[in-house]
């Protein structure tokens, strides 16, 4: 059965994972807007000269094709980032019960409360602040959690999530290289939840 620590380490992999599937399922929604856009410009001015009901429909009805597929796959994104900031409160939450408090689970409350403010649309502006400091407080947290390691994809990965909170592109980066840093790192745990050879000196995987 896993240690504490090493089911912490595993919900922050997990919540890393999710929200990589959030941006890259919000990069094809962006993508999939803008190809759809493009091409319904070049349809107009054929739907305008052209005398067919049919072709003078089609115009927009591919405008709210796109739109259904565009809301689908922000919607699924949506869902994904709610499992991230779950999974990595979870794992924030289970390393500070083993004595590591690296304060992401403050990080996760601001990130959820604002995406709640955000999509209120009223509130909008306020939410999106409360993102982006929650998104920057996670980022440190990872930071802390590669540095008691010493594993230093995880610290850069930190690094690159807190500044992603004004570059999303670079947040993305850093989730990834948390995301390999945290596998290397739970290769490496033995049954007491350390690395077998220490912590922070990179034990060669368990096999």
């Amino acid at each position: 059965m896993s240690s504490p620590e090493v089911q912490a380490l595993q919900e922050l992999r997990k919540g890393s994972l999710y929200a990589i599937l959030s941006t890259i399922l919000l990069s094809i929604a962006i993508v999939f807007l803008v190809a759809s856009l493009a091409v319904i410009s070049a349809l107009q001015p054929f739907t305008l000269t052209s005398s067919s009901s049919s072709a003078s429909l089609s115009s927009p009805f591919a405008s709210m094709g796109s739109l259904t597929g565009v809301v689908a796959l922000e919607i699924i994104a949506l869902v994904f980032t709610i499992l991230s900031i779950l999974r990595l409160r979870s794992g924030f939450r289970g390393l500070e019960a083993t004595g590591k408090d690296v304060g992401g689970v403050t990080g996760t409350t601001l990130w959820i409360i604002g995406m709640i403010l955000t999509l209120t649309l009223i509130l909008a502006p306020i939410g999106a602040l409360l993102v982006l400091a929650g998104l920057i407080i996670v980022g440190i947290a990872i930071r802390r959690v590669g540095q008691i390691y010493n594993v230093s994809n995880i610290s850069i990965g930190g690094i690159l999530v807190a500044i992603g909170a004004i570059i999303p592109f670079l947040a993305f980066v850093g989730f990834i290289l948390t995301y390999i840093g945290l596998g290397k790192l739970l290769n490496t745990m033995g049954p007491g939840g350390q690395p077998t050879s220490g912590p922070g000196q990179g034990a060669a995987p368990t096999q």
